[in-house]
């Protein structure tokens, strides 16, 4: 024999205003449940309120306690598209800077350049070289150009002390993370490059969070005042 609960119970929800007109769906939902139900002590109501500005508005529902409990919400879940708070989508709301030596390795504590010599650069000042070592002795020419795309940058800059007698390089990717990832410990990551922009990040997988690079700048440090003496300007 089948048995129905008759508890009537009366609930107020608060429910996003932009979602209002989808509580028809939820009418008819709850029209359906009424006639799967055949018993007129079972019928549920939903009273929509008119449109309103403010950014949420009161949904009252007067229904059997065990379509309230069992059908409603999760119908309500679905239709509102509500999700519980681990299935949100994370947002990029941290910036994470890295700094890369000579061998594009990310840099150790707070050392954020590393000297270079023979530095030499166009006439328009667009292109700059230099030369640098790797950690195993290798002697290499890296040349720098000045990008159209605002991500990145090439600057030089005369901050270093008059006393100093060679330019360091500074090599910077700054990239936009999910701080509830990064704060889990999850490691920053970078999707398979299709720009041809090196990253000394390890490619993503399941274990990881992605990072959205955001900046690349390359900076040459020189001492004040000695752009004409440290600088070599080619015709190429």
């Amino acid at each position: 024999m089948q048995t129905y609960d008759y508890n009537i119970l009366t609930t107020i929800v608060e429910v996003p205003s932009r979602s209002i007109r989808r509580i028809e769906a939820l009418e008819d939902h709850i029209s359906k449940l009424n006639n799967e139900s055949g018993n007129a002590e079972s019928i549920g109501e939903s009273h929509v309120p008119p449109s309103s500005r403010a950014k949420t508005s009161p949904l009252r529902l007067r229904l059997p306690a065990r379509m309230l409990t069992r059908t409603i919400f999760p119908f309500m879940a679905r239709m509102l598209q509500v999700k519980p708070s681990s299935q949100r989508k994370a947002k990029y709301d941290k910036t994470i800077t890295y700094y890369m030596d000579g061998n594009n390795h990310l840099l150790e504590g707070d050392a954020h350049t590393y000297p270079v010599s023979s530095l030499r650069s166009n006439r328009a000042g667009t292109s700059y070289s230099w030369v640098e070592r790797t950690n195993d002795g290798t002697i290499t020419t890296r040349t720098a150009d000045k990008p159209r795309d605002a991500k990145y940058e090439l600057t030089i800059k005369e901050d270093l002390p008059a006393t100093d007698t060679e330019p360091r390089v500074e090599r910077t990717l700054e990239y936009k993370v999910k701080s509830e990832d990064t704060n889990a410990g999850k490691e920053v990551c970078v999707e398979k490059r299709f720009d041809g922009l090196f990253s000394p990040l390890p490619e993503c997988d399941k274990d990881k969070t992605e990072g959205k690079l955001i900046k690349s700048r390359t900076i040459i440090h020189i001492p004040a005042g000695s752009f004409d003496k440290i600088v070599t300007v080619t015709s190429e």
